[in-house]
């Protein structure tokens, strides 16, 4: 039988009769995923469930099984509050109010057919782009999260994201890669989005590539990063909100904004409510002056409130759903023109931020643009700079945002943003 997750809780709460707090949380995660080209394709389907069960008495605890019934519920439950009382330190929940109701984002679901003709439809798309080898793949993941607490909250929501990837390896070493991603039907528009956007891209990274002189490794230099490359830095600026010093570092330097979004429309990462069945809500994590943090239950305090847990199966920890630099008043073309000759940055195959705020970015592709507008591929490039630094010298920022796809433990998200020019950036 199809357990609902209100049914298992009244389980749960017959079996922990100490616990000041209960839920139980039922998340499905199913994955159909296609690779190849050229009728080699294959296909792999996958799915999972788990129920967990959480509990606050004198500490939080969680259990979680693959077992999904009233008996589980129970023994869960059990599991989950003999292991609360023997923490060793007391924790509250942020208060919040109640929720209830459900949400699908998108109907159609894919099989392994409908699988198979995405992806030749892409590869047809693609037609003779790219002499050397590549990978195609079309994914449809489908997340169900169904949580009812003992405060009274009972939520159900399921989002399918459709998600389109081409690889290249061009003969002259050099890689292409393009992902998007969308909570929607699948459709002829996605495919061609990356198709459009791989030709243009091919088209310049064809050339002979060349290497960064180890005379300027280490210089500053103006920089242009693509809506992926700024989405990377959005993240780190994510990450970074676990440290309040770090961010009150970036705010007093920042001249761009990132937000959280999580009820973009059809963007990867978006929900109507988080891992602990809280409503979600935008949040500008940093703007010049200001920064908040993102929270769950047990960790929201001053400048950090509750409605971005993840975690399930398992304990809530804090997490973003669509993050990205927030759009400027430029256009594309005012951008490359103000620029100037500069290096251009492409997507990020490579992100680190260390406890000192030091950034290291990794671009998935890096050309030196000449005033005229002619790239160079180049080889080996790296952004190594202090992130604050890097965010004070942003001059201009475009006013359309793109988000792409990804994923955390199976799960979609989304990280984006417009073309960002930076006049000063450490290279190495």
């Amino acid at each position: 039988m199809r357990w609902t997750a209100g049914e298992l809780l009244e389980s749960a709460l017959r079996a922990a009769r100490r616990a000041k707090y209960l839920d139980v949380a039922l998340t499905s995660v199913r994955s159909v995923k296609a690779t190849g080209d050229e009728g080699s394709e294959e296909v792999v389907e996958s799915g999972q469930e788990h129920l967990t069960v959480r509990a606050l008495t004198v500490g939080y605890a969680t259990a979680s099984s693959s077992s999904v019934s009233a008996e589980s519920a129970a023994a869960l439950a059990e599991s989950a509050e003999r292991s609360s009382l023997a923490a060793e330190r007391a924790v509250r929940l942020a208060p919040v109010d109640s929720s209830s109701g459900e949400r699908r984002s998108a109907k159609d679901r894919a099989g392994m057919e409908e699988a198979v003709a995405v992806l030749r439809e892409l590869g047809s798309a693609l037609g003779k782009i790219g002499a050397g080898r590549r990978r195609l793949s079309f994914e449809q993941v489908s997340v169900r999260r169904s949580i009812a607490t003992s405060e009274g909250s009972e939520v159900d929501e399921e989002t399918t994201v459709n998600m389109l990837t081409v690889e290249l390896a061009l003969p002259n070493g050099l890689r292409v890669r393009r992902a998007l991603g969308i909570q929607g039907p699948v459709g002829g528009g996605l495919v061609d989005a990356v198709a459009e956007s791989v030709a243009d891209e091919v088209r310049v990274a064809s050339r002979e590539p060349a290497s960064l002189s180890p005379l300027y490794r280490g210089s500053r230099f103006t920089v242009i990063m693509d809506h992926e490359a700024a989405g990377a830095l959005a993240e780190a600026v994510a990450g970074a909100t676990s440290s309040a010093a770090l961010m009150y570092s970036l705010a007093a330097s920042s001249r761009v904004a990132v937000l959280d979004e999580p009820r973009l429309p059809g963007a990867p990462g978006s929900r109507v409510w988080d891992d602990e069945g809280v409503s979600t809500r935008p949040k500008t994590l940093l703007s010049p002056g200001g920064f908040s943090r993102l929270g769950t239950r047990l960790t929201a305090s001053s400048g950090s409130e509750a409605g971005n847990a993840y975690g399930l199966p398992g304990s809530p920890r804090p997490g973003h759903s669509n993050v990205h630099v927030r759009a400027g008043d430029w256009s594309s073309e005012e951008i490359w023109d103000e620029a100037g000759e500069a290096f251009l940055l492409r997507g990020a195959e490579g992100l680190e931020l260390d406890e000192h705020g030091v950034l290291t970015l990794r671009p998935r592709a890096a050309y030196l643009r000449r005033r005229d507008g002619d790239l160079i591929p180049l080889r080996g490039l790296t952004v190594r700079d202090r992130l604050d630094r890097l965010l004070s010298h942003v001059r201009g920022a475009s006013k359309d945002v793109f988000i792409a796809p990804e994923l955390a433990d199976g799960v979609p998200r989304g990280r984006g943003g417009p073309l960002l020019l930076i006049d000063s950036a450490r290279l190495s």
